[in-house]
């Protein structure tokens, strides 16, 4: 279950990222994971897809799925990046 969480985590990651411009950091703010079946080793290929809800100034909102072999849902994630500009921060 802890691989569901961390790939929940960073597909959601990677989708905001992918939206952001050269020079834009983010860190995640919440996580929220709905486990919806379990994982065996005959599950087959498990995939997760990411995608980003919003974007706002600020905070980002992303969703991610996990899905086994067979395309069954066997997690849902919801979590928040804050998006930090350091692009136009002077040096001290």
């Amino acid at each position: 279950r802890r691989r569901g969480v961390h790939a929940g985590r960073h597909r959601i990651a990677c989708a905001v990222h992918s939206t952001l411009a050269a020079g834009v950091a983010y860190t995640s703010i919440d996580l929220q994971v709905a486990y919806l079946r379990p994982l065996a080793s005959t599950s087959g290929l498990v995939v997760a897809t990411g995608t980003v809800v919003r974007t706002g100034r600020r905070v980002a909102f992303g969703r991610a799925e996990i899905v086994d072999g067979a395309g069954k849902a066997v997690a849902e994630a919801t979590g928040s990046c804050l998006i930090v500009d350091g692009r136009a921060a002077p040096l001290a």
